[in-house]
């Protein structure tokens, strides 16, 4: 495997933004790219130390983009930058894959949440969807990220109706279409009963998905596990092309 890190100049977030890239020796047409992003408080060192990462993205050929992003939950200017910014970006330096159906978006926590927002806002761009523990509520989110002290962006200190209004994810189910969604969480996380919440919103919906829930906490105990079972899910998933 290759690991490479470097700085993207990004226009909508007006700053360079860190971003490794896992690589295999061999980059193949039809290969698949993981863009995974990190939950608060964390970065993406965290991601590669915490997890087999690396060994995972060897064993199944895949490449992985794991960007710097903060605490803004991957919205608004975060948003702009993933879709519009990034992938362009990546796609041009790398020579991969441009098909949805071998590009993916995931993350653990705020990633999780940053991971349907973006996702779901972009089908033709991602063709497949995951969320570790993810913080699908996002006002709930930001209060818990206040607490433990951490700095936000601006465009986040919104009333909370406002930030229903303007964040939610389920109004973005409108969009789907041929799309993948894994979602797991841990039966002892603090977050469990916002995920079943939302996994009842995708059957109320009749939106297709695979739901894990095992034994297991909000941590890197149970993130290191979950990527495994993600992987294999991915090798094994059915490939919509050309649906968007």
């Amino acid at each position: 495997m290759i690991l490479n890190q470097f700085n993207v100049p990004s226009a909508s977030l007006k700053a360079d933004i860190s971003v490794y890239v896992l690589l295999p020796d061999c980059i193949t047409a039809d290969m698949d790219t993981i863009y995974l992003l990190h939950g608060a408080m964390e970065e993406p060192s965290v991601l590669l130390s915490k997890s087999t990462l690396s060994e995972l993205a060897d064993h199944y050929q895949t490449a992985v983009i794991l960007p710097a992003m903060g605490n803004g939950f991957y919205v608004d200017a975060a948003h702009e930058f993933l879709c519009n910014e990034l992938v362009k970006y990546i796609q041009k330096e790398y020579a991969l894959s441009l098909n949805r159906e071998h590009t993916l978006i995931g993350g653990n926590s705020m990633g999780g949440y940053g991971a349907l927002y973006n996702g779901m806002k972009r089908p033709d761009i991602f063709g497949a969807v995951f969320s570790l523990s993810g913080a699908l509520d996002l006002s709930y989110g930001i209060t818990f990220v206040r607490y433990l002290d951490a700095k936000l962006p601006d465009y986040l200190n919104k009333p909370k109706a406002q930030l229903i209004s303007e964040y939610d994810l389920v109004p973005l189910l409108s969009n789907q279409s041929k799309q993948q969604y894994y979602l797991s969480c841990g039966k002892d996380d603090f977050l469990i009963d916002i995920n079943r919440k939302f996994v009842s919103i995708l059957n109320q919906n009749n939106i297709a998905y695979t739901y894990v829930e095992e034994a297991g906490n909000h941590d890197w105990d149970y993130w290191r596990k979950a990527l495994v079972n993600v992987f294999e899910w991915n090798r094994l998933r059915e490939r919509y092309v050309n649906s968007i």
